[in-house]
């Protein structure tokens, strides 16, 4: 039935063209009615436009969910945004609450150590009844024995190790008269207040370091008095071991001394005998002066001391409190940095979700702008008629076939440029259609339409 249609248009085609005497410029008017016959023709035309109107409508629909879900991702992502700030508060408190408890701590803790302080000295007190003159006098007599130890064993240990006594008692007396042997006879002795400076200038730096350490000896041994109160083993072997050191120190001064008067001085022709040191007056000066003092500012040392060891839990604990205050200061630090870093963190996936929330927005705008156009499109269909692509283009193509059969039928001598003409206007005709908005063109094979 469709080819017979077409044959149909084929011979309309032809006798039109003679009766117009194949004029293109009458053909258009013809393929007019050509459309109109085609729109005549059209079976179930409001369900090819109920079909599309529904197509369209769908699609604005589908846009219309689609805004919808884009619009509550953007206000789950404001909510979430508005909680970051509230984090942030949240946060701010609970790091302020913290710093502030770890702050009544330290408050607590400096509390405790002025409390501590107060107690210092007050065990001293309680026990011995000695005022704060006593302990300032001991430290005093403490102070004085230390120097007088310092220039007496600097000197005796000047003299025993460096000095050269028997050469100065030499050249003493060499130089001497006989009016001043009596004077020269005084002048060797164990006291030195030049020891320093003769040490340097016999032996330098380590001159003067080798008696500077020698005289650790005998602190050494108030030192030990000290430790060993308790102990009266130990206390009573550092004391004898001190009075030997001694005994060797004293018998080595006044037998070298001795030694260089027997050379150069009236009275000293005997021999030396070692039982002379204990009728020595020097020899019992130093063993005394050194044993007496040595005890004595061990003593002196234990009283300081012991009092100081009387304070020492006390001392202990004002160090572990300000050990912990250290500690609880680098808590708050850390706080406060963790703080800090997670704002940081936080002030990030606020601008991060700010990005978002901006391009999800104008894809919002452009889906409810799309669903917006659909619906005017489903609008636009009802008022236009539907005409199928093919069939068109196959009518008006038999139409203008059967027009132009006649004009070659006819062999007129310039066919080729009107049955070109007339190609050009069947061209031109189905633009015009295409393109007029009081129809709509079905694309069977791409099963879309155009409007």
């Amino acid at each position: 039935m469709i080819e017979d249609l077409y044959d149909t248009l084929r011979k309309d085609g032809y006798e039109s063209s003679e009766k117009s005497n194949g004029s293109s410029k009458i053909l258009g008017s013809y393929l007019y009615a050509v459309v109109a016959k085609i729109i005549q023709d059209v079976e179930e035309k409001n369900n090819y436009q109920d079909r599309l109107v529904t197509a369209a409508n769908n699609e604005a629909i589908s846009l219309d969910s689609k805004a919808l879900e884009i619009d509550n991702k953007i206000k789950e992502k404001e909510r979430t945004l508005n909680s970051k700030g509230d984090e942030i508060a949240e946060n701010s408190f609970v790091a302020s609450q913290k710093s502030q408890a770890l702050k009544g701590k330290i408050d607590e803790h400096n509390a405790e150590i002025s409390a501590l302080r107060s107690q210092l000295g007050t065990h001293d007190r309680a026990k011995n009844k000695t005022s704060k003159i006593s302990q300032y006098l001991v430290i005093s007599v403490l102070v004085l024995l230390t120097i007088f130890l310092w220039l007496f064993y600097t000197s005796a240990l000047h003299s025993a190790l460096i000095r050269d006594i028997d050469s100065e008692q030499a050249a003493q007396y060499e130089l001497a008269t006989y009016d001043e042997v009596k004077s020269i006879q005084n002048t060797t002795s164990i006291i030195n207040l030049n020891a320093i400076s003769d040490a340097w200038t016999r032996n330098g730096f380590f001159g003067v370091l080798l008696i500077m350490v020698a005289f650790s000896v005998p602190l050494s041994a108030g030192l030990l008095i000290y430790t060993f109160r308790r102990q009266k083993t130990k206390k009573m072997i550092t004391i004898i071991g001190t009075i030997i050191f001694d005994m060797i120190l004293a018998y080595h001064l006044v037998h070298t001394i001795y030694l260089a008067k027997h050379k150069t001085t009236p009275g000293y022709e005997e021999e030396w005998q070692p039982y002379f040191a204990l009728f020595d007056i020097q020899f019992l000066l130093i063993l005394s002066i050194s044993s007496v003092a040595y005890i004595m500012w061990g003593t002196h040392l234990d009283y300081i001391l012991a009092a100081h060891d009387q304070d020492a839990p006390i001392l202990h604990d004002i160090a572990k409190k300000k050990e912990e205050i250290i500690t609880i200061n680098d808590d708050i630090l850390e706080i406060e940095k963790q703080l800090e870093k997670r704002h940081v963190e936080i002030n990030l996936e606020k601008k991060e979700l700010s990005g978002e929330i901006i391009i999800m927005n104008t894809e919002l705008i452009d889906v409810k702008s799309k669903a917006e156009m659909k619906r005017n499109h489903a609008e636009s269909i009802k008022v236009k008629i539907p005409i199928p692509k093919t069939d068109l283009e196959t009518r008006v193509e038999s139409f203008v076939g059967g027009w132009c059969t006649w004009i070659v039928s006819k062999s007129r001598p310039n066919e080729d440029n009107i049955i070109n003409e007339c190609y050009q206007v069947k061209d031109g005709f189905l633009q015009e259609v295409f393109n007029s908005s009081q129809y709509f063109i079905i694309d069977e094979q791409e099963k879309d339409y155009s409007f």
